[in-house]
């Protein structure tokens, strides 16, 4: 899914007439990505689906019965109709049901008036019982039933009553689940149900009743693509158009759409190409007084902008934004809302950079904020809230500004401390942090907002459990200490040193936890001399060296763990530490590993000069050698971090001033290699 990431806990839309229920069951996100879960049919249950670090997408939404309008029908001269149950009472148990029920649609079906709005009732409540008896097999009747509707809907084609009913019929019987509603589309149901919509465009009462109807038929993925194949999303979006002034048809298509969406980006990029979109904002603005349908709404934009980024845009450019950033503004008392939009929100800016600068102007921001402020004890919606504000950072230095100026930093930390236990919140907390961090202002905010305790504790927590908290927190925690000595000094003399040897340690397997975990290291041995003794003590530079020789044909942990040891090499006792576990070895078998890449080569070139081991000079002569390798962003600071450990003297041979000393002849003999200044400007 787009670039930003969601997962969905038991959120329901609320019920009302024509009402859906979104009952999900949980799923996984980095930066809104997909990550489905087995599909939950029976009683057609919805299902959630998360942008693996990005996005998510919602499931398939159930619907309550609508209740019946109260018109009434004359029973039509069907075989078996009304009175016929009196019969031969040799028939079976199942002759009899079918004879009850023929009656039932007698009654359902009639053309014109005459059955009370009572009878009609009882007599659907009572089809629904008869097609659907556990105590014997239905599938006869069923397929009795359903011939009945089609013929009635055949020879009445003109009469709009016969045909709203026969939707209404359709419609209830597809509640019964996932069997039934793949027998009413393998038989021919679905395509009755579009043409009737096509046949009779004008009419309000058959759009309604035909639009409920395929929403009830949109439970499996079979009959969705019959839905779609038969040109339904087209007949749902011109009914839509049609009739903008009626709430029901606004809500249940707009729930339909979704729903047709799901799973399919093929399906998503159609709706969106024939004005589902536009639909469905359009019905946000026209039925802003309509908490249900802005629910519905906020829920149809997530399913069909996850993972396809031209949806996102055309989204964004109709409005989209902003109508949910009104929704969640209208109704910030209504946690489903809120956690709609928020997932939707997340989805819109997950691959779209423009939809992220427009989010900065459009209120997303206060929006998603007071959300999480609002609703601090609700995992979904913090978990979700915190999956926007990542994806609102991605790239987006202003963003990452605006959000810290409005107390975002103390949000996301306020997420993280409160739901210690919920991994999913934990993950993206620590994400959003990540991209924040990119800002020097937000990094200064980390420590008084007690986010350095909060990501120290989450290594602690999490070092056992799962990689994906454990990849995030360190990501922060490199960032965190960029470039900023009281952070990195925060971060040793409160055991953050121990706990990222510690989870290093634990996921020895995983290329991510090494490779950023060096990254991490290197930055806080940069310039702080007791930091470099605790990584000496927590057994720092054995983890590096370990994690070099696990991972040969790495590149990015070669060149980050080169770095570390060169920051950590300003004490005798460390050079010592080095040599005694052959670090010489290592570096030289990554020179000739890694002979392409200039990064590694010009990190252990470092290195072998600082441990006054001889190395071929002139094999670095010519690299063309950029200086960017540690930043923000990735959690370093600087290719070489010459700034680091140049006090250090720890009982060596070499004093300080001599460190330093030789530090700057180094930096000056390799400034001729380099051709050009560091880098410190964060990337992504």
């Amino acid at each position: 899914m787009p670039a930003g990431d969601v997962a969905d806990g038991d959120e329901r839309v609320r019920r009302r007439r024509h009402g859906a229920d979104a009952a999900g069951a949980t799923a996984d996100d980095e930066d809104g990505e997909d990550d489905e879960d087995d599909e939950q049919q029976a009683n057609m249950q919805s299902q959630h689906v998360m942008d693996q670090e990005k996005t998510v997408e919602e499931g398939l939404v159930s619907e309550s019965p609508a209740d019946d309008d109260g018109k009434e029908s004359e029973p039509p001269d069907v075989p078996g109709g009304a009175g016929s149950s009196g019969g031969d009472k040799q028939l079976s148990e199942s002759q009899r049901a079918i004879v009850e029920m023929k009656d039932c649609l007698a009654v359902l079906l009639a053309p014109g008036d005459g059955a009370s709005s009572n009878a009609m009732r009882e007599a659907m409540a009572m089809l629904r019982v008869l097609v659907h008896r556990r105590s014997d097999p239905s599938r006869e009747r069923l397929s009795v039933a359903l011939t009945l509707v089609y013929r009635a809907m055949d020879d009445h084609l003109n009469d709009g009553f016969v045909q709203e009913r026969a939707c209404l019929v359709l419609g209830k019987l597809a509640r019964e689940g996932p069997a039934v509603q793949s027998a009413i589309g393998t038989s021919g149901g679905v395509r009755a149900v579009i043409s009737t919509m096509v046949m009779h465009r004008q009419s309000a009462v058959v759009q309604e009743r035909a639009v409920l109807a395929l929403l009830s038929l949109t439970g499996t993925s079979n009959t969705r693509t019959l839905i779609m194949d038969a040109k339904g999303a087209e007949a749902v979006v011109c009914g839509m158009k049609e009739f903008s002034d009626l709430v029901s048809v606004q809500s249940n298509g707009s729930t339909t759409l979704c729903n047709l969406a799901f799973g399919s980006d093929g399906n998503k990029q159609r709706i969106g190409k024939i004005g589902g979109l536009d639909a469905v904002i359009q019905a946000m603005s026209a039925h802003a007084h309509d908490q249900d349908l802005q629910a519905r709404c906020c829920l149809a934009l997530r399913n069909l902008s996850c993972g396809v980024r031209v949806n996102q845009w055309i989204v964004g450019r109709a409005g989209g934004i902003n109508a949910i950033v009104r929704a969640m503004a209208s109704y910030c008392d209504d946690v489903n809302v809120l956690y709609q939009g928020c997932v939707a929100l997340a989805n819109l800016c997950a691959d779209e950079p423009e939809n992220r600068v427009r989010s900065a102007d459009t209120g997303v921001i206060e929006a998603v904020l007071g959300a999480m402020r609002r609703h601090g004890g609700h995992e979904g919606l913090q978990e979700h809230g915190l999956a926007l504000l990542r994806n609102l950072s991605i790239g987006a230095s202003r963003n990452q500004l605006l959000i810290g100026e409005a107390g975002g930093v103390q949000v996301v930390v306020t997420s993280l401390t409160t739901h210690r236990h919920n991994s999913k919140i934990l993950e993206k907390g620590c994400s959003a942090l990540r991209y924040l961090l990119f800002s020097r202002e937000n990094r200064l905010r980390m420590q008084p907002a007690g986010g350095l305790d909060a990501l120290i504790r989450v290594l602690r927590d999490y070092s056992a459990g799962s990689s994906a908290v454990a990849e995030s927190a360190i990501y922060a925690i490199g960032n965190a200490v960029f470039d900023l000595p009281e952070n990195k000094s925060a971060v040793g003399r409160s055991g953050g040193i121990v706990a990222l040897v510690n989870v290093m340690s634990v996921h020895l397997n995983d290329a991510v936890v090494q490779e950023h975990g060096c990254r991490a290291l290197r930055n806080l041995a940069d310039a702080d001399d007791l930091n470099t003794r605790l990584l000496a003590d927590s057994g720092a530079i054995k983890t590096a060296i370990f994690a070099m020789m696990s991972f040969p044909g790495n590149a990015h942990i070669q060149e980050q763990g080169c770095a570390m040891l060169f920051n950590m090499a300003f004490s005798d006792e460390n050079i010592q530490q080095m040599k005694e576990l052959d670090v010489e070895r290592v570096v030289r078998s990554l020179h000739e590993t890694h002979a392409d890449s200039s990064k590694v080569q010009c990190q252990a070139a470092a290195l072998l000069e600082r441990l006054d081991i001889p190395f071929d000079q002139a094999a670095y002569a010519g690299s063309d050698i950029s200086n960017g390798g540690g930043n923000a962003s990735n959690g370093g600071s600087g290719i070489f971090n010459f700034g680091g450990g140049s006090s250090q003297t720890s009982g060596g041979k070499k004093k300080s001033g001599q460190a330093r000393d030789n530090k700057k002849s180094f930096n000056g003999r390799l400034g001729s290699l380099l051709g050009r200044k560091k880098d410190h400007s964060p990337k992504t």
